[in-house]
């Protein structure tokens, strides 16, 4: 059998007939679609398909057919069996967006991050920076100036917030200067010898 006769097409097929008679017999002949007992039928496909796309290969080829048959001419060899009709083509599916890996990614990654936040020990208090923000611990000084201090140690009033020196605090508090001159604390002052978690 011919590498012509083995992919059902004329020895005067352009390249591009070469190409797709080639793909068409290698649908029906691919060992995925027609099991490991098509792999030689496969092979000699393949081996017919390496020889007739390259010209050169393809002109030693045909001058080998015409030796093995002497006074018969490339363009008078008997003409190869009738092409078969394209099998049906199933259009493949369209590729599914994995919906359902994110959504369980997403649960594991939440149920990570909630175990973690319960199990995680709150962290300390952060040391006094000597910036005054609400909700800072504060003493509070002769000359009328808050400096900020520990909230777990002695302390005589929170700061509830800042405002410029231009503003007054308002009702139920009273200002002081901040130390760094940022402005004003309106602090509430706490009763004596309270300390946060104390007794």
């Amino acid at each position: 059998m011919t590498h012509y006769e083995r992919l059902g097409m004329a020895p005067d097929a352009t390249e591009a007939e070469v190409k797709e008679a080639y793909r068409r017999a290698a649908r029906v002949a691919h060992p995925d679609r027609a099991g490991a007992a098509s792999a030689p039928r496969m092979a000699a496909l393949n081996e017919s398909y390496r020889v007739l796309r390259d010209r050169d290969r393809r002109r030693r080829y045909d001058e080998q057919l015409a030796s093995r048959a002497p006074g018969v001419a490339a363009a008078a060899r008997p003409a190869p069996a009738p092409r078969a009709a394209p099998p049906h083509v199933v259009a493949p599916a369209p590729d599914r967006f994995p919906w359902r890996f994110l959504l369980t990614m997403a649960v594991i990654g939440i149920v990570v991050v909630l175990v973690g936040a319960a199990l995680t020990e709150p962290g300390s208090p952060p040391a006094p920076d000597n910036v005054l923000r609400a909700g800072d611990c504060v003493v509070l000084g002769p000359t009328l100036d808050a400096a900020e201090v520990a909230c777990t140690g002695p302390h005589d009033a929170v700061v509830r917030e800042l405002v410029p020196l231009d503003r007054a605090c308002p009702s139920g508090t009273e200002g002081f200067r901040d130390r760094q001159g940022m402005g004003q604390a309106c602090v509430v002052r706490v009763p004596a010898l309270t300390t946060v978690g104390g007794p």
